[in-house]
């Protein structure tokens, strides 16, 4: 597919042939960049001009002028005419197309200057009317350049083009032109990026990643109907598949039902986002229980007056064996704990080991052998080593159904691709949205990190991204990340994550967090810190932070790197 720039047009203000031109483009092949609505400021007769249209293909760069409606021509005069029957002027759209695309060239050249690939590259026009057969001659109209309700493929159509554009001005300048390279491309992308690109988009796919989590709540309803027809299945699925809305909508549709639920998830960040949402949606929803793993362990053992004693965090063997074996075991020996109809685990792969699948068995009715029960799992996000493979082997003893999850829609191809890239770590998935360029930026030292990080805060706050839409994910903790646990960088204060209901959360402040503690949670923007390396345990934790980003991402990555 074609990449789309923006990925999504705006309802409110995209006509009806606009948006018929939109689809027709997206179904081009990858080597196809269009920009949709790109503003000209160096138009030779307007203040401010637009083109509809801005194709950057192979042949060489085209501006679409798209006019929608029945149109005549009478006496060189332009009209279009409405549902209504009435008309309104309109300019020559072969006029505007020519003088747009003569415009846009002559911008390019004073920016690149002696780049003979890119000036030399032919700039075409065309003339779209989706809703027409367009039938109208005269000494002003070039039939050659015309797409209309009758014309087939668009990329048929547009080698037409560029046929007749090359033809012409070769014979009127013997002048030979040619075409445009993938590096070209690459590179009046960005030029157009640069002058069009992050304030709009980055709204844009604010916006869009919200309509597409309304569109994917009617896509997973085919899927929950597979899994409340199966009492116990494995879930599995890259980032960005909706794991956790789906274990999410399923434990509030059974607890709605009277079924006693217990949610489980290993971060206590993403257990209290889930409670959050729970009191929002279903305030009165009593049989669904929503925690953290080990932290209701201690709850339950607290409650029985059998809490083992916490020996301190500085000593790291006690402490990680105090969770990994003295908790769990001092659970299995409670003679009785409440049982529930119907177990939902998110974050499987940081909970299945064989110690845990026993203290998952004693909570449900029936076990894990007999009862209910939804386990959602990436395996590319195990951060903490879990023997997963033992605690897979165990669950296929319950003669449980399979479910792979594909589609992603969180994260744009552009996030995917470059996590592929950086990690090698393939998710597995189909991205549905297009979306912005990575950025990327290297340092060598902390304080140049500073430095970029407080440029990037500044430039994203130039161009009105909110705040609180940005999340710093740090490989490491906050004391030893670029920030060096201060709550302030530059002119911007900073809101840490770790243990904060998102009734807390303060819009007026960029949020950070490490990577462990934002672990199936997400944000518009998010801002990647400390990647010293991207290989060997690193390339997990980058492959879980970068999947974080709905939006944008950017990343600052030592240069040896």
């Amino acid at each position: 597919m074609a990449k789309m720039v923006p990925s999504q047009y705006n309802l409110e203000t995209t006509s009806y042939g606009e948006q018929q031109i939109f689809h027709a483009l997206e179904q081009l092949p990858d080597t196809y960049t269009v920009f949709h609505s790109l503003a000209l400021n160096g138009h030779t007769s307007k203040l401010m001009a637009e083109i509809d249209f801005l194709i950057l293909c192979p042949q060489g760069v085209l501006c679409l002028e798209v006019k929608g409606g029945s149109i005549k021509c009478h006496e060189r005069q332009w009209y279009t005419y409405g549902g209504n029957g009435e008309s309104r002027t309109i300019e020559n759209p072969f006029t505007q197309a020519q003088t747009a695309a003569m415009a846009l060239h002559h911008e390019i050249k004073d920016y690149f200057r002696t780049n003979r690939n890119i000036i030399n590259a032919c700039f075409a026009s065309g003339v779209a009317f989706p809703d027409i057969p367009f039938t109208e001659r005269g000494p002003e109209i070039r039939p050659e350049i015309v797409y209309d309700k009758k014309t087939g493929d668009f990329q048929d159509y547009i080698e037409r083009v560029f046929a007749y554009w090359t033809k012409e001005i070769r014979q009127r300048n013997s002048f030979e032109l040619t075409g445009l390279s993938e590096n070209a491309r690459r590179q009046l992308e960005s030029y157009l990026y640069n002058n069009f690109d992050i304030l709009y988009t980055v709204g844009t796919k604010i916006n869009q990643v919200k309509q597409e989590t309304i569109r994917l709540t009617q896509e997973q309803k085919r899927i929950l109907h597979v899994v409340a027809a199966n009492p116990r299945i494995l879930m599995t699925g890259g980032a960005g598949t909706g794991k956790t809305i789906l274990c999410m909508e399923h434990a509030q549709s059974l607890a709605s039902e009277g079924a006693k639920v217990l949610f489980l998830c290993y971060n206590h960040n993403l257990a209290f986002h889930l409670q959050h949402r729970v009191r929002q949606q279903n305030p009165d929803l009593k049989n669904l229980e929503v925690h953290a793993f080990y932290k209701y362990l201690l709850q339950v053992l607290a409650e029985n007056l059998c809490l083992p004693p916490q020996p301190p965090e500085e000593d790291k063997d006690a402490y990680s064996r105090y969770w990994q074996q003295d908790v769990p075991q001092a659970f299995l020996q409670l003679p009785h704990v409440q049982k529930f109809d119907t177990l939902v685990i998110d974050e499987g792969q940081d909970l299945l080991n064989p110690q845990t699948l026993l203290c998952l068995d004693k909570f449900l009715n029936g076990g894990l052998e007999l009862g209910n029960w939804l386990v959602a799992l990436d395996p590319r996000q195990n951060l903490y080593r879990t023997q997963l493979d033992a605690g897979l082997k165990h669950l296929k003893q319950a003669h449980h159904t399979t479910l792979t999850l594909e589609d992603n829609y969180r994260n744009t191809k552009e996030i995917i691709d470059y996590t592929i890239q950086c990690t090698g770590i393939d998710p597995q998935v189909n991205p549905l949205v297009q979306g912005i360029e990575i950025r990327e930026e290297q340092y060598e030292t902390i304080q140049d990190q500073r430095i970029s990080l407080v440029k990037a805060l500044e430039q994203l706050k130039k161009n009105e991204v909110p705040l609180g839409d940005i999340c710093i994910v740090s490989l490491t903790s906050f004391e030893k990340s670029v920030l060096q646990g201060r709550e302030q960088v530059g002119k911007f204060k900073i809101q840490r994550l770790a243990d904060l209901h998102p009734q807390d959360w303060d819009d007026t402040k960029v949020k950070f967090s490490s990577v462990h503690r934002f672990k199936g949670l997400e944000s518009p923007v998010v801002i990647i810190t400390d990647v010293k390396s991207t290989s060997g345990e690193y390339a997990t934790r980058c492959y879980t932070a970068m999947t974080r980003a709905k939006a944008l991402l950017w990343v600052l990555k030592h240069k040896d790197a």
